[in-house]
């Protein structure tokens, strides 16, 4: 039987990047790497050991606004201007990566900063030297991702992304396309992100996530739905009225958990006009 698992990209490098134990990992000259070291030990060799057979697919999100980002354009959002230490780094990035590990040799070679300390040159401490990387850590799990790609195409991996469509979507259309082709073929979802819960209703498809632990878990429906005490076929409809705010998603007005649980049970359905 073919088992595909399908990669939450971004949503596994945020994890790897801001695990307490991975931040602080960086190459000597400070790039930062615990995204990178997360993403290939924790999600593509932890999966491979519990489904040794399985191909990987990596989805990202597509260049360019999405869908979501149009029709959110009248909200205010809050714009963060960039720190001085972050105005060129994009441009030099990839290429200072490939000088490091000598595939070219344009720029003279880079000299060791001294760190003295047990293991002192592990983890990259901005105290002791510059570095022309960013320190927001946001920007620092985002510089890692064009050295992942790289990584995982060099090892055969797939990956796919689709100019302005965002990840979740682009794992939504994999999956139905998936099935579709071969009723027999498992389907595994590799991401933190509750939203895929709704796929669930499919039988073939399950999810895969990390604990704290850093162990995997593959959540049974009637886990979920004893959890939320909801029916997962019922998951999208209870998302719409209590909000995500991982995505800025607000919930409508006074409608919590419980509510929306009642608003269900009452056969209310947000999808149907009232017109």
């Amino acid at each position: 039987m073919k088992q595909i698992v399908l990669v939450d990209s971004k949503n596994q490098l945020y994890r790897s990047h801001f695990a307490p134990s991975l931040m602080p990992l960086s190459r000597e000259d400070g790039f930062p790497t615990g995204a990178i070291y997360g993403c290939l030990n924790y999600v593509l060799l932890g999966v491979h050991k519990h489904l040794p057979d399985a191909s990987f697919i990596w989805c990202w999100d597509g260049q360019g606004e999405t869908w979501r980002h149009k029709l959110t354009a009248s909200t205010p959002q809050l714009k963060v201007e960039p720190q001085d230490d972050e105005t060129d780094y994009q441009a030099n990035m990839i290429n200072d990566t490939l000088s490091y590990f000598g595939i070219k040799k344009d720029k003279a070679k880079k000299v060791r900063p001294k760190v003295y300390g047990y293991k002192a040159n592990r983890a990259y401490n901005p105290k002791k030297f510059k570095t022309k990387y960013p320190t927001d850590e946001k920007a620092r799990a985002l510089i890692q991702i064009p050295v992942l790609k790289l990584i995982l195409d060099g090892i055969g991996i797939r990956q796919f992304e689709i100019k302005e469509l965002e990840c979740d979507d682009l794992i939504g259309i994999l999956v139905k396309k998936i099935i579709k082709l071969d009723k027999e073929c498992e389907v595994y979802i590799f991401s933190g992100d509750r939203d895929f819960y709704q796929l669930l209703k499919y039988p073939q498809v399950s999810i895969i996530k990390s604990t704290k632990g850093g162990k995997l878990e593959i959540p049974k429906i009637e886990d979920i739905e004893n959890e939320f005490q909801i029916s997962i076929k019922d998951w999208t409809k209870y998302r719409v009225w209590t909000g995500d705010s991982t995505d800025n998603i607000e919930h409508l007005f006074k409608v919590g958990k419980i509510t929306a649980r009642k608003m269900l049970a009452a056969g209310l359905d947000p999808s149907e006009s009232d017109v």
